[in-house]
């Protein structure tokens, strides 16, 4: 099952009836900011933004979802957010992390889907651009930032999501349900 959300007041059941977020934490999120450079060429690009890289428990099963949904046919890619001044897990433990889930689920690299670590230093007037590189925001529940990173991919303009299963981020994402 997913949902999609359109303002923050959607992710809690109430349109229009919600706490004022903090209008200064979203000054400059809109679908109008130039997006980041990413390297990719994929129309679809789903921004996972997980609040703490050094417990894999806490990303691993988002991104075991994007891996079983999709394959590196697929015109997709997901965009990690690591911010090197913030996140505590130093790169190569990442790097590790995610070789480790590849090989519990079974998945050779060359099948992956693409996939890319965001790790430039972005500062605040920087960070609507990473929004905005994206298409779809998957919301890691559970994660403190989350609902400010839901509300902030809403005002740029992103799909913002749950996905319960690999086939319903695919629909979601492609409109299919099955790999390929």
């Amino acid at each position: 099952m997913f949902v999609y959300y359109e303002n923050y007041g959607a992710l809690h059941g109430m349109p229009n009836a919600h706490p004022a977020p903090n209008e200064t934490l979203l000054a400059g999120y809109s679908p109008s900011v130039e997006p980041l450079s990413v390297a990719t060429q994929a129309s679809a690009r789903l921004l996972i933004w997980p609040d703490h890289w050094r417990e894999p428990a806490e990303w691993q099963p988002f991104l075991g979802l994007y891996l079983q949904a999709f394959t590196a046919d697929d015109d997709v890619a997901l965009l990690l957010r690591y911010d090197p001044e913030s996140d505590a897990a130093p790169a190569e433990h990442l790097a590790q992390s995610i070789e480790a889930l590849l090989a519990k689920l079974d998945i050779d690299a060359g099948e992956m889907p693409e996939m890319l670590i965001v790790d430039d230093p972005l500062g605040t007037t920087e960070l609507p651009s990473l929004f905005t590189a994206a298409t779809h925001y998957l919301r890691c529940d559970g994660q403190v930032t989350d609902d400010i990173h839901a509300e902030r991919a809403a005002r740029c303009g992103l799909y913002v999501m749950r996905a319960e299963s690999p086939a319903a981020l695919r629909f979601a994402v492609l409109g299919e349900t099955s790999r390929v």
